[in-house]
């Protein structure tokens, strides 16, 4: 679980294994069998995963599948604002981009919610 767990986020945010493991302080090839399930980290490097990737150590143990704690406790018509204002950012962002630009990040859009999307069918089977 934290493995796929690890890989996903760090896909989910367009990072490469050694930009990751450099923010955390590890290796590559250490961040690299985290991700594989060949070893695990630390008490001291799992939380520097989760503030990282700003998810609790819980989600990344595979014990809730929230993966921000602030955004379920704040409720829905905070979660509902966050995520317009968002929208509404890239919109913007996508407005202001010549028409090739527009379509590369309409792409990685779709890249995003599809490793969302597979993300979630993990984590319910």
């Amino acid at each position: 679980m934290l493995g796929n767990r690890l890989s996903n986020l760090r896909k989910l945010n367009n990072l490469t294994q050694s930009e990751v493991a450099k923010k955390i302080g590890v290796s590559r090839s250490a961040y690299a069998n985290y991700e594989s399930g060949n070893r695990e980290p630390d008490y001291e490097t799992l939380q520097k995963i989760s503030s990282f990737y700003e998810v609790s150590v819980d989600y990344l143990l595979g014990k809730v599948d929230e993966r921000n704690k602030q955004l379920r406790e704040a409720g829905e018509e905070a979660i509902n604002a966050f995520v317009k204002e968002k929208m509404d950012n890239i919109y913007n962002l996508l407005h202001n981009l010549p028409l090739e630009e527009q379509k590369e990040l309409l792409r990685q859009l779709g890249t995003f919610a599809r490793g969302f999307v597979e993300e979630r069918k993990e984590e319910r089977s």
